[in-house]
């Protein structure tokens, strides 16, 4: 009877062990997807997957391009870190102006 269950822990400890080898291959594959993503937006930007095809962008639309507050763009604005066009009395922002604004952050974190 010991036997019998000796034989079972072992099995069963044996299928544990396959278990976790498959699951940390899997966790394995998983993080080198998500590293290769990242590297993917790095390099194209996570602005670009965003974008929709057009040339003139609301605050609101620029904002969620460059995942940042209407506070902050004012602010990027006001300073003129961010080129911007007004049409009537809005402001609009080109897609020069975003690119733009990207290729200097782009440039900067590079050095």
């Amino acid at each position: 009877m010991e036997t019998n269950l000796l034989r079972d822990l072992r099995e069963a400890l044996a299928l544990r062990a396959a278990a976790d080898k498959k699951i940390d291959d899997f966790l394995m594959r998983l993080a080198q997807a998500v590293e290769q993503l990242s590297n993917n937006i790095q390099m194209f930007g996570a602005s670009e997957l965003k974008k929709p095809n057009k040339r003139f962008y609301t605050t609101k639309e620029t904002c969620e391009i460059l995942g940042i507050s209407r506070n902050t763009l004012w602010e990027w604005r006001r300073t003129g870190k961010i080129g911007f066009t007004r049409i009537g009395s809005r402001p609009f922002h080109h897609i020069d102006h975003i690119e733009e604004y990207e290729r200097q952050m782009l440039n900067r974190t590079r050095k």
